[in-house]
């Protein structure tokens, strides 16, 4: 109701008139424009309540939901999909412990059975200190505090070369005059020379300027390895003593000085092809255990204790003394093995102390020492760590090597695998992960039931997506203005579905049972389209997949309805100018209400005016007409 209220001088301009004047006018100019705006949101302009009938936003968004729920159907049937296309699925069956099965992508896989033969396992290479007590734990390491004790480790596979000597002040401190001659093992000599001013900073800068050298300073040390990190080293002093002096020869080296077991185990973290940590093994008992970080005979552990024994050191003796050297160590058909830091002695019936004697004195490294009432003592030539294990004969030497590295060992499909890791990928992306010494098998099928099933889903989302279409095209009273874009989105989904497709272009949907009804909807023929998977697999995944330079059916279907509401796609579009109209109604709706407001706020304003004028006349008529009335009495 407007403003304003009327003087009671006049029963016929009161603000009943006003309403019924406004109310008239509003039918005229608002009430069109609520209506469309209620048939764009299906939402009561006035009240804000949802109408029965669903307004043009919502059932283009029906209709949108539709379109990508048949777009989600069709992604399997995608060349670029992410996901495996149903063309790729498999199925697999495996017999067998000795190997897991896994793949990152099933897609690449080719069908047929892999045969897998695990005759030997990757292990690391495992070390223990001797034991130690709590309190010692976290005091200076027993005998290792004289300049000099360090613990030296090196990898075969990843050959370093460290100096003994350290700096701190690499950038001052001198390395002497002299010639360094470094050879990679199959490779020319690289001369290396400095003069009385050279730093240890000049030094690693001229070894890093060699193509086939790297240089670092690890722990105050200057650390040189092949480029490649796996090719070992000669470095030699053809002049001078720089290399000498410096103490460059194979190894990591970590000093033991003023350290901890801790400490120590910590500093050997510092590079990540070792882990060392203090572990409890007993009852106020402790160990470092030192680890190669990755398995493989090319990460086995070389150890060497320079002024310090943590009990890795280069002798063992047996348990027991031998009363007869010249005697057989075993008896009449029995046999057995000793491994020596990775050579193997065969042990027979015949075989003497004084004949296991010449056999370890003929190993590399290696010599042993046996008299009559003495142990049975075995050492390395130069102090490195001693590793044995017997096997049918017990001398009862003791060993801290307690896990020697060793490759996998397998076959797979007739070849014959000796690596490093128990991981093997084969048919590219098929891992083999080996867990126990036998054999397994996996057997790959490809498995259809995926395209057949998918096809259908994708039928009744395309059927489903005709009705709500047609629904409102054939709809007298639909409230969807721009019928123009629907049509047009049928006409291209249709089109692509009767299209041609394949190498030649001669492929087509309904040469494999696709049947289209009278209503327009599409059906398909599952035994025609089943016998084709079986009979013509390629000529369909050719057809439906594609590739890249001639795309199938499922491909080009996916891209379209996938560009529907991309920034400029139709139903984009559409949204746009949905939004678009509303938001012109509202503005519109908006000010005719303003404007109807203003002129009858203006209108009841007037009225009142003319109100109180009317009231004046008829006050003054009034008086008049009493006087008139008085004189007719009076006569």
């Amino acid at each position: 109701m407007a403003d304003g209220i009327l003087g009671l001088g006049s029963s016929m301009l009161n603000q009943d008139l006003i309403d019924e004047l406004k109310a008239a006018e509003r039918k005229a100019q608002v009430d069109p424009i609520e209506a469309r705006l209620e048939a764009l949101t299906g939402v009561d302009a006035e009240t804000g309540e949802v109408l029965e009938t669903a307004g043009e936003e919502a059932r283009i968004l029906l209709i949108e939901a539709k379109a990508i729920d048949l777009m989600n159907k069709i992604s399997s049937f995608d060349l670029y999909s992410t996901d495996t296309n149903a063309f790729e699925q498999v199925s697999a069956s495996t017999t067998g412990n000795a190997a897991v099965f896994d793949a990152v992508d099933i897609g690449g896989l080719t069908p047929g059975t892999n045969y897998v033969t695990i005759n030997q396992l990757a292990q690391r290479d495992v070390y223990q200190t001797s034991t130690f007590t709590e309190t010692q734990k976290d005091q200076q390491i027993i005998g290792g505090n004289d300049s000099g004790d360090m613990f030296v480790i090196s990898q075969t596979g990843r050959p370093v070369y460290q100096s003994d000597s350290t700096s701190t002040e690499t950038s001052t401190d001198l390395v002497g005059e002299g010639t360094i001659t470094i050879t990679p093992a199959g490779g020319s000599d690289i001369t290396i020379t400095t003069t009385a001013t050279t730093t240890w900073d000049d030094l690693k800068t001229l070894i890093d300027n060699e193509t086939d050298l790297n240089a670092s300073f690890v722990n105050n040390r200057l650390s040189v390895t092949s480029a490649d990190g796996k090719t070992a080293l000669t470095i030699t002093d053809t002049d001078g003593t720089v290399a000498t002096d410096l103490g460059l020869t194979l190894g990591e080296k970590f000093t033991t000085v003023g350290k901890t077991y801790e400490e120590l185990a910590t500093s050997i973290n510092s590079n990540p092809n070792y882990t060392a940590a203090v572990e409890l093994v007993g009852t106020d008992s402790y160990r470092i255990v030192l680890k190669s970080t990755e398995s493989g005979t090319a990460n086995a552990l070389n150890i060497t204790q320079i002024g310090v024994d943590l009990g890795l050191g280069g002798s063992q003796s047996s348990t027991d003394t031998v009363a007869d050297t010249s005697a057989k160590i075993l008896g009449a058909g029995q046999s057995a093995t000793m491994v020596i830091n990775g050579n193997t002695i065969s042990i027979d019936d015949t075989t003497t102390y004084d004949d296991l004697k010449v056999q370890i004195d003929a190993l590399d490294n290696i010599t042993a020492t046996v008299s009559n009432g003495n142990t049975f003592d075995i050492s390395t030539d130069d102090g490195s760590v001693l590793s044995i294990t017997e096997s049918g004969v017990s001398f009862g030497f003791t060993s801290n090597h307690v896990l020697t590295a060793q490759n996998l060992k397998a076959n797979v499909d007739g070849v014959d695998y000796d690596v490093s890791s128990n991981v093997l990928t084969i048919q590219g992306n098929l891992t083999m992960t080996a867990v126990e010494v036998g054999n397994s098998t996996i057997s790959i099928q490809r498995d259809t039931t995926s395209v057949l099933t998918g096809f259908q889903d994708f039928l009744t989302a395309y059927n489903e997506l005709v009705d709500a279409v047609d629904e409102e095209l054939l709809s007298a009273d639909s409230p969807i203005q721009d019928t123009s874009s629907l049509r047009m989105m049928m006409s291209t989904i249709k089109d692509m579905i009767f299209g041609s497709y394949g190498t030649n272009n001669d492929e087509n949907l309904f040469n494999y049972g696709l049947e289209l009804d009278k209503s327009g909807h599409l059906t398909v023929d599952s035994t025609i389209f089943a016998e084709a998977l079986t009979d013509k697999f390629d000529n369909m995944k050719s057809l439906f997949l594609g590739v890249a330079e001639n795309e199938g059916f499922g491909t080009v279907m996916k891209k379209y309805l996938d560009g529907l509401d991309s920034y400029d796609g139709l139903m984009t579009a559409y949204d746009n100018s949905m939004a678009s109209r509303k938001e012109t109604l509202e503005e519109e709706r908006e000010k005719a209400i303003e404007d109807l407001d203003a002129k009858y706020a203006l209108l009841a304003e007037q009225f009142s005016a003319y109100g109180v004028i009317i009231s004046q006349m008829e006050a003054s008529f009034g008086g008049l007409k009493m006087m008139i009335d008085q004189s007719v009495a009076s006569k």
